[in-house]
């Protein structure tokens, strides 16, 4: 019985409230008393909604759990992206056929599967329905003649999530080796500073008394021995000049 369900029931479903009533119905769908309370009844046998039928006054309609589970699962599916049957038919409705029975017959699918198609095809904007004297008939909209020209809309690659990306970028930074600090030069304390100048005393000390030996080595005999040096050469010197009288007066 479910299976049975077509496009004209669910739209039927929809337009009852819950202070709809079924002497009212027939004006919500644009047909007569008898026209709203045949299609009551047909929703009745479809498990869809309840209804009492006392007289006078006015009788409320329900909606059953069943139609309250249509109305759900027709919402859900309408919200689902657009794909090659519902260009089928939209395809079908452009070429003319705007009743349910030849749209199905046309697209081969079962009414009730039919039915969730249009509903998606009506609350994505590609089609409208109108309910006239018991019936209903489908129109195309501009943006459904627009899908049947332009066909099938090409998907674009889906990217990865920015979140997703700035992990990885996170997990690379993480793997990466941890670098130390650079540390600041700490100034040479004045001691080091100075060690070059003691360092160098004692070469001075050295090159000083290398002088002197040489300046030793250089001055004349009596400055490099002393006084006593000087008496002993005066002595030498008078000796050979005493010699020497003595030596020229016996040539004489």
């Amino acid at each position: 019985m479910p299976d049975e369900i077509d496009f004209f029931d669910l739209a039927a479903l929809i337009k009852i409230k819950p202070d709809t009533t079924v002497e009212r119905f027939g004006g919500m769908i644009n047909s007569s008393f008898f026209d709203g309370a045949n299609v009551l009844g047909t929703l009745s046998i479809k498990k869809l909604i309840t209804f009492s039928t006392t007289m006078p006054g006015q009788n409320p309609i329900t909606v059953t759990a069943e139609g309250k589970s249509l109305i759900d699962d027709a919402n859900q599916k309408a919200a689902q992206d657009f794909d090659h049957l519902d260009l089928s038919i939209l395809t079908q409705m452009s070429n003319g056929k705007s009743n349910i029975k030849d749209i199905a017959a046309s697209v081969n699918v079962r009414p009730k599967d039919l039915a969730m198609h249009l509903y998606r095809l009506t609350k994505q904007d590609f089609a409208v329905y109108e309910f006239r004297s018991g019936g209903i008939t489908l129109m195309l909209t501009e943006n459904g003649f627009k899908r049947v020209k332009e066909g099938m809309p090409v998907k674009q690659p889906q990217q990865a999530p920015q979140e997703n990306q700035e992990y990885k970028i996170n997990d690379l930074k993480g793997q990466q080796p941890q670098t130390q600090p650079l540390q600041p030069m700490q100034p040479q304390p004045q001691a080091q500073q100075a060690t070059p100048e003691v360092q160098q005393a004692p070469a001075t000390q050295e090159a000083a008394q290398t002088t002197e030996q040489t300046a030793d080595a250089i001055a004349p005999p009596g400055k490099k021995l002393g006084g006593k040096t000087m008496y002993i050469v005066i002595a030498v010197v008078v000796i050979i000049i005493a010699v020497a009288v003595l030596f020229l007066e016996k040539i004489i």
